[in-house]
């Protein structure tokens, strides 16, 4: 069996370059809530114009939580909690499905914005030569 030459440790296939972290669970649930949301959107489209354009920023920021665009995540939550507060008096059900992708996107943050020292050490390597405050503390 031969390998693949242009797929290697040094040049990994597009997929894995496209997802080089994990999506966690909680963003496949609100792009889940999303696209139920932009469906509705879609049928609601020759009746009600503006639904085009909710439906458009769903997919925008859809496509942005799952390839971890800081700005969608900032503006997926100012979104949200207007939405929350916009729907409390008027539908509380929408108001607190909202309150849930609050919940569920402020929980990935560090998917969004990870740590200096969130990335791994070089195989090879130990921590002290990489990292360089702990390379400058050491004696």
């Amino acid at each position: 069996m031969t390998e693949n030459p242009t797929v290697s440790a040094k040049n990994p296939p597009s997929e894995a370059r496209l997802h080089a972290r994990a999506v966690p669970w909680q963003i496949w649930v609100v792009v889940a809530t999303l696209g139920l949301e932009g469906i509705g959107n879609l049928v609601d489209i020759p009746s009600n114009l503006i639904a085009a354009q909710w439906l458009t920023t769903k997919v925008v920021l859809i496509l942005g939580l799952i390839r971890a665009w800081r700005w969608a995540y900032v503006v997926t939550m100012v979104l949200a909690c207007l939405h929350v507060l916009t729907f409390a008096p008027i539908s509380p059900v929408a108001a607190l499905i909202n309150l849930a992708l609050v919940v569920l996107v402020a929980s990935t943050r560090r998917y969004f914005f990870p740590n200096r020292n969130d990335s791994p050490t070089p195989v090879g390597k130990p921590k002290s030569m990489t990292d360089p405050i702990a390379r400058d503390l050491e004696f």
